[in-house]
């Protein structure tokens, strides 16, 4: 039997697990495409459908299917992908076609993930086929050193970028004996400290000093990168602004995320920053700031400003920064990005605090405790 025939009869046999009123992901590569062209059979199933690239998007709409945004759909009852290399022990590798990032999210919000390759992709030990990695173009240098020192041998993929405006490093010369081992160490080369603000894009939330502080910042760490995540009235401003400061590639729009996409978010990030102003007087007030304990939650300390809830949420020194006067932030936000042992010291502190006094259930207890103790009179 030949290549195309065993694609033609996994991706058949998949269709056997898209079950009425489906949410299905879909991946890429040349196994998923003969999926996608058997689809039909299936469509009175699939309620709605989420790509991992333009290439796969643009398939699926040849084949008559709408493509959603993870965000709207929330979690996938299924995921379809296809591998590079596969042991027998199921460990893979993927992302050759180079859509690595949009596969890892999609696989991680989904409920069911479903791999299908041919006999070709089945091998005793990975490493044969080149590990495909992605990382934004100013980190590619540093990358390769770092990638060096684990046994690799890098190679820019030429004349290529991916759909997030990255570059693929495909990495030869690896027998990977150990596959967790070694996703472990790759995963934890610092090649950009991640920042993070999750909120709605008005001005209270303070995005525009965050992106003056970059501005600053980026010749001294030129790796920085900003991640903005969430929508709202000053989303127009705020690109321009990017655009204007020359930003682009330290800042990151992502618009709105679901709970799925969040945890991914917060599992790359190093610093949650929200430096809230006070626009009281424009009837917007900042509450508690619960963006900060999802982050702490993660371990990930935060920046925040003494504005409403939010001295009550991040704890000065303690679980992160708060600021009495937004002049402050520059000179934290630069000791928090040289100082990583106190950024993880903060993080471990505030991820302790929210499990063990910010918890539903004990604040729930708290309150009932509260209440039961007043007199009736």
């Amino acid at each position: 039997m030949n290549q195309n025939q065993e694609k033609e009869n996994v991706a058949l046999a998949a269709l056997d697990y898209i079950q009425h009123g489906c949410i299905l992901g879909v991946g890429s590569g040349s196994t998923v495409t003969s999926l996608i062209q058997n689809l039909s059979k299936v469509k009175h199933n699939i309620k709605a459908s989420v790509s991992s690239s333009e290439d796969t998007t643009n398939k699926l709409k040849q084949a008559g299917f709408e493509v959603d945004e993870l965000s709207n759909v929330g979690s996938p009852d299924l995921y379809i992908d296809g591998a590079d290399e596969v042991t027998r022990n199921f460990y893979m590798t993927k992302g050759g076609g180079g859509a690595l990032t949009k596969e890892k999210i999609l696989a991680a919000a989904s409920k069911k993930i479903i791999c299908i390759v041919n006999s070709s992709k089945i091998v005793d030990v990975l490493g044969k086929y080149p590990l495909p990695i992605e990382v934004i173009p100013m980190a590619k240098s540093y990358i390769s050193r770092e990638i060096i020192r684990l046994g690799g041998q890098p190679e820019l993929r030429q004349n290529f970028v991916t759909d997030n405006g990255n570059l693929i490093l495909d990495v030869h010369n690896l027998t990977i004996i150990d596959p967790p081992q070694l996703e472990k160490k790759i995963n934890n080369i610092q090649g950009h400290p991640i920042v993070l603000t999750l909120a709605r894009l008005e001005k209270r939330k303070g995005h525009i000093f965050v992106l003056n502080c970059i501005e600053k910042l980026k010749n001294e760490f030129n790796n920085l990168q900003y991640i903005i995540v969430g929508e709202g009235p000053e989303l127009s401003y705020l690109k321009k602004i990017v655009k204007n400061k020359k930003l682009d590639q330290n800042v990151i729009f992502l618009g709105k995320a679901n709970d799925s996409e969040k945890k991914y978010i917060f599992s790359k990030t190093d610093l949650m920053i929200m430096p809230t102003i006070d626009e009281s007087q424009n009837r917007s007030i900042e509450g508690f700031g619960i963006a900060y304990i999802e982050a702490a939650l993660f371990g990930i300390p935060s920046i925040a400003t003494n504005v409403g809830g939010a001295s009550e949420a991040v704890l000065h020194n303690k679980t992160g920064i708060v600021l009495n006067h937004i002049d402050e932030l520059e000179v934290n936000f630069r000791e928090l990005l040289t100082n990583p042992e106190k950024r993880r010291h903060l993080g471990r502190a505030a991820k302790m605090r929210a499990l063990n006094e910010l918890q539903w259930e004990n604040i729930t207890n708290h309150y009932v405790s509260l209440i039961s103790r007043i007199a009736i009179i």
